[in-house]
């Protein structure tokens, strides 16, 4: 191979687009071992720091995995499923008034008989959990009796500093007086929006959303307006501009990396006009930031934050997907609403717990943070193959499905008789937990959807169970479950 230095391609892409050519003309079969990290250095006259970012670029595509002291092999070819069509939802807004199924949902997750593909969150077995109580212990002897007093508003200046360098790799400078810590992402999110609207406000989301987002908007009286999302590439950025014309919109609540529950991310260049259509509509937006340390693309890491001069975005986020669910602590940067937000988060709840926030600090500051994202990204890698394998080999005909560059989410387009709350009682009877797709839209949508999180204990069971949604889907195309 030629590597050309003098193009604006940088060296580490140029090899991964040979090797990546090779894999699909089939100069590589699958199962071959690619040269060492040594040897490919050698003989392409490159670092062997750049053939290392090109086999994780592939990793990353899918098309060679590592095995522990053995080399990069070919990894079998995914199977080429269908992605589901751009949304289309209804073009006004509606009040939110979730079905009583979502508290069946969050409650049935923690069933200790049941195979979920219901929650989002990684198991214990993917998370530092040890080194998480070593930090906390560690945190108490450090935290000088800070549990005889109230904590600090803003939280601990320590981890609001380690924040701010983590939000580096979102593309942002953060500065850290500025940044307020949260007991979680979710009183982050709601504290944003009861300091920017009032009950009856518009807010624009993409549709599908995160249920989640729907609690709050539900809890707060505020109305949404569901924006139509490419399957890959996120919230349509036309489609809002031409409803801000036509609608009365108060702020945008959106997740651009790896958004739930599709695991849509939004190109650089549509970020970047984001941003400007808010900017020069003089209309807010809470970005959630949740799952942008588990985007597979660098690109995609960056935040739509990163493009904002003028304090519109708000930032909110929590590390419960990469390190600790359990310790509860948040945070959000609110831009030229501050002052607003601090205020609601000083008559609400005040600050939140020191000790937590220290052990959270020397965690997000410890070396082992970012072999914990690499070991999240193979780890998530595998099990959306692996799953999207099962759903093509046992999923009826028709049955399309999301392809993420990350995380743990897949987005499920049944053929469109089958009704998704029916295999949702089909799945539960047979202890097994699926979110059928309506739980993710204010206006009843996506019946024949699923969402299904491939986050847990990943083996031979949950391959079962999974062939065994495929199977009573299908049963319900030919009308023999009712």
């Amino acid at each position: 191979m030629h590597i050309d230095v003098k193009r604006k391609v940088p060296l580490y892409r140029q090899l991964a687009d040979y090797l990546e050519s090779a894999i699909r003309l089939g100069t590589y079969s699958p199962g071959d071992r690619l040269q060492s990290l040594r040897q490919c250095a050698q003989v392409n006259d490159v670092s062997i720091s750049t053939v290392l970012e090109a086999y994780r670029s592939l990793e990353d595509a899918q098309l060679i995995q590592s095995r522990p002291n053995s080399g990069h092999f070919v990894a079998k070819l995914p199977i080429r499923l269908p992605e589901p069509d751009v949304s289309t939802p209804p073009a006004s807004s509606a009040t939110v008034e979730l079905p009583t199924l979502v508290q069946m949902v969050i409650n049935s997750e923690n069933a200790p008989d049941l195979i979920s593909f219901g929650s989002g969150y990684p198991s214990t077995a993917q998370l530092p959990i040890g080194r998480v109580e070593r930090a906390m212990l560690r945190a108490v002897q450090r935290s000088s009796g800070a549990l005889g007093r109230y904590p600090v508003l803003s939280g601990e200046e320590v981890l609001r500093q380690a924040i701010a360098r983590r939000g580096l790799s979102l593309g942002c400078v953060l500065n850290p007086k500025d940044i307020v810590l949260t007991s979680g992402a979710t009183e982050s999110i709601s504290l944003c929006l009861a300091a920017l609207l009032r009950p009856g406000d518009t807010v624009a989301l993409e549709s599908p959303t995160s249920f989640g987002f729907l609690q709050i908007l539900e809890a707060l009286k505020l109305r949404a307006l569901e924006i139509p999302t490419h399957p890959r590439y996120g919230l349509s950025v036309d489609a809002l501009s031409l409803l801000l014309r036509e609608s009365r919109v108060s702020a945008v609540l959106a997740t651009p990396t790896l958004s739930n529950p599709m695991g849509t991310s939004m190109p650089v260049a549509e970020r970047k006009r984001l941003v400007e259509l808010l900017c020069s509509h003089r209309i807010p937006m809470i970005e959630d930031v949740i799952y942008n340390d588990l985007a597979g693309a660098e690109t995609h890491r960056r935040a739509v934050k990163s493009f904002d001069h003028d304090g519109w975005i708000l930032l909110c986020s929590s590390y419960s997907k990469t390190i600790a669910p359990g310790l509860r602590v948040g945070w959000l940067h609110a831009g030229r609403f501050g002052s607003q937000v601090r205020m609601l988060k000083s008559a609400f709840s005040g600050g939140n717990c020191s000790i937590n926030e220290i052990a959270l600090s020397e965690l997000l500051t410890d070396s082992n943070y970012n072999r914990q994202l690499r070991r999240l990204h193979k780890i998530n890698r595998q099990l959306l193959f692996d799953a999207r394998q099962t759903i093509g080999d046992s999923f009826p005909t028709d049955t399309r499905v999301t392809n993420p560059t990350g995380g743990s989410m897949l987005w499920v387009e049944l053929p469109g008789t089958i009704n998704s709350l029916t295999l949702f009682t089909a799945c539960l009877d047979e202890r097994i937990l699926i979110a059928p797709g309506i739980l993710f839209s204010a206006s009843g949508s996506y019946r024949n959807c699923i969402r299904l999180c491939i986050s847990g204990a990943w083996g031979a069971e949950h391959r079962r169970a999974l062939r065994r949604i495929g199977e009573l889907a299908s049963e319900l195309l030919k009308g023999v479950v009712s």
